[in-house]
């Protein structure tokens, strides 16, 4: 006996069959819809060297002309697991340490005092 997935998927979730045909088509016709856009998605990030995320990735499709919101670009990179390696760079710093020895007091002064204000 077949059982056809569609009906199975209705009864589990307790859908009606409009909401589920609805769903189904509306679903497949995103996917259609997008198909030229993915290519062009996974081109940039390749042509990149994997280095753009998915604001640079809108602006180099708006770029071409293609009008497309940047969340859909960010679905759309997800879905398809293009993700940037941030590589950890190493900080500044300007601290060298001690660059000279200590200075000899050559004229022998006295910088210490007994009591405050009272050299």
């Amino acid at each position: 006996m077949f059982i056809h997935l569609g009906s199975i998927i209705i009864h589990f979730f307790h859908l009606k069959i409009n909401k589920y045909l609805i769903q189904k088509i509306t679903s497949a016709k995103i996917n259609r819809d997008y198909y030229n856009l993915r290519t062009k998605i996974k081109d940039a990030f390749n042509e990149s060297s994997s280095r753009y995320e998915y604001r640079r990735i809108h602006s180099v499709i708006k770029s071409d002309g293609t009008t497309v919101s940047e969340k859909i670009v960010l679905r759309i990179m997800k879905e398809k697991n293009l993700s940037v390696l941030n590589i950890k760079r190493k900080k500044h710093s300007s601290h060298k340490g001690e660059i000279s020895s200590e200075v000899e007091n050559v004229i022998e002064r006295d910088f210490h005092a007994d009591k405050p204000n009272s050299k």
